[in-house]
């Protein structure tokens, strides 16, 4: 937090990384070099994604919190719904070696996409002209020490000897990577 007025310090870098996610996840959806049944597995694969994190986080939720259990039926519900929907579209799932769902395969056998994509490559490839915006959001997101070092400093009236201050550079990169995403998608 930054002084009495709580900001949280990387919340603009927090704030960018959504919006590059967003923007390379439509980028991918909307990809005009793309078939049709291949858009329709990148959704269905991203529709799994998102009710699996939903399912994650609320499996995180300790016992002691009034609504811990609501939550966790509902996302369950909420994945398993999903996952029940791209079944009775015919969209069929392949395996990994060790069993574990990799891909999503259209109803002729040859088109499929991957369950998971590397989104540093894909922020890569839809981003040129922001390189390693990603990872820089990662590491503030993350608490990474090297991102941290840039936002802590010394202070002779911080109780600690240090203050956290953001970064006006970092607030600006987040800025133009906001702008990019948006005007991209």
């Amino acid at each position: 937090m930054i002084g009495d007025e709580s900001l949280p310090c990387f919340a603009h870098v927090a704030a960018s990384r959504v919006a590059i996610e967003a923007a390379v996840t439509s980028c991918r959806w909307l990809d005009p070099n793309i078939s049709t049944p291949e858009r329709l597995l990148l959704v269905a694969a991203g529709g799994r994604y998102s009710a699996l994190q939903d399912k994650k986080a609320a499996d995180c939720l300790p016992a002691s919190v009034s609504y811990a259990a609501g939550a966790k039926a509902a996302a369950q519900n909420r994945y398993d719904e999903t996952l029940r929907h791209i079944a009775e579209t015919g969209i069929k799932e392949a395996f990994d070696r060790r069993g574990d769902p990799s891909h999503y395969v259209w109803n002729d056998g040859a088109t499929k996409v991957p369950l998971k994509f590397n989104i540093t490559s894909e922020v890569a490839k839809w981003f040129p002209d922001l390189p390693a915006i990603y990872q820089t959001g990662s590491g503030a997101v993350h608490s990474v020490p090297w991102q941290l070092a840039d936002a802590v400093a010394e202070s002779d009236t911080a109780f600690s000897g240090y203050r956290v201050r953001p970064s006006i550079l970092g607030i600006g990169a987040a800025v133009d990577a906001v702008l990019v995403a948006c005007s991209t998608v």
